[in-house]
């Protein structure tokens, strides 16, 4: 896994509301 899969996950998952 890379950095910036790890903050895509968690932007999408942030972006989820």
């Amino acid at each position: 896994m890379n950095i910036v899969q790890s903050i895509k996950m968690l932007t999408q998952l942030h972006h989820h509301t």
